[in-house]
């Protein structure tokens, strides 16, 4: 920019009509319509009338842009000391320019790393669960996400423990299972990833909101509303499956967990008799139910039940006395949450 008596004349292209400069006080240039271009060094050469002398003034402007609402995403592991440890970390979409990361609150169970995005958070049996927040700032703005609830024990892909967790659902060996998962109404998802010890699948969105299956076994595969399907069944299927939900809008996680249980159909039962005959006469008859393959929780029942029987031992065996000249039958029933044999 050169001036002389009063007028501008502009020297380079790209300030046309953009650059104005105030001579009522101190002939400052203003930039509208700033652009990351527009970022750099600037060099004011001032000439005063009357003198030969030419003085120099710098400055380097910086461009920023006004930041969006972060989002934070959480993960957990345990640590040596059987602690849960949290791992929040929160981005930012900004293109350039610094930013800087704080958190509230902070406490003592709380250390930050990565230039302040992320925060860890370590929480035994005894804590209590914690919400925290991230604010993010540059020189023109600043912005904080929504709060993010820490549980009191670990959460997230391939963290789970307990032996019921969440819903249950039943399967059949060799069968199909799911595992439903509904979502919150109007709210639009980003991934749905599915963890069990370790991770089963990883469900994005894809073309016409459309779930996709972007990583995962073979055996795994998605449906609609982001369920997991798991076909054909094995007994090692089961365990702790946890859904982890990443939101668009608005830009939170939420999980729900599952317990899923894989049983074998019965095969028929057997019965074995022993006996004991006391001085009376009287006939004391043992009765053991059993299964070839009983697996896990297997319920049984004998009929008839009549008067002074008694089982023991789960429910397998049954103690009745006789007399001679009685006739007496007894049928073992035994059931699991998919099939029943007597």
């Amino acid at each position: 920019f050169l001036l002389a008596q009063g007028e501008i004349f502009i020297g380079t292209q790209s300030f046309q009509d953009r650059g104005n400069i105030h001579w009522d006080s101190c002939f400052s240039l203003q930039i509208s319509n700033l652009s990351w271009n527009d970022a750099g060094p600037y060099r004011a050469h001032v000439n005063l009338r009357g003198s030969r002398i030419t003085r120099t003034q710098e400055y380097r402007l910086q461009v920023h842009e006004q930041l969006a609402q972060p989002r934070v995403t959480l993960s957990s592991r345990v640590g040596e000391n059987g602690h849960c440890i949290f791992i929040l970390t929160c981005a930012a979409d900004s293109r350039r320019g610094s930013v800087t990361y704080s958190w509230l609150p902070r406490g003592p169970r709380t250390v930050v790393s990565h230039g302040g995005s992320v925060l860890s958070v370590s929480s035994g049996p005894e804590d209590r669960a914690l919400t925290f927040t991230c604010v993010v700032k540059n020189p023109v703005s600043n912005s904080s996400s929504l709060p993010v609830s820490v549980p009191s024990s670990c959460s997230g892909p391939g963290i789970l423990g307990g032996e019921t967790v969440g819903e249950t659902v039943t399967g059949l060996l060799g069968d199909l299972a799911i595992l439903p998962l509904e979502l919150p109404a109007g709210q639009e998802v980003e991934r749905v990833t599915w963890s069990s010890g370790g991770l089963a699948a990883v469900m994005q969105r894809g073309p016409g909101g459309q779930p996709i299956l972007a990583a995962g076994t073979q055996t795994l595969s998605s449906r609609r509303c982001y369920s997991l399907q798991i076909r054909p069944l094995t007994l090692q299927d089961s365990g702790l499956y946890r859904a982890w939900i990443t939101l668009q809008s608005p830009p939170i996680n939420i999980t729900k967990d599952f317990t899923l249980r894989v049983y074998e159909k019965l095969q028929e039962p057997n019965i074995t008799v022993s006996s004991q005959i006391m001085k009376d006469g009287t006939c004391y008859l043992t009765l053991i139910c059993s299964l070839q393959q009983a697996g896990e929780d297997v319920q049984y029942r004998w009929a008839p039940l009549g008067q002074g029987a008694v089982m023991s031992h789960g429910g397998t065996t049954l103690h009745v006395s006789w007399r001679p000249g009685a006739s007496d039958s007894y049928r073992c029933t035994a059931s699991n949450p998919v099939s029943q044999r007597s």
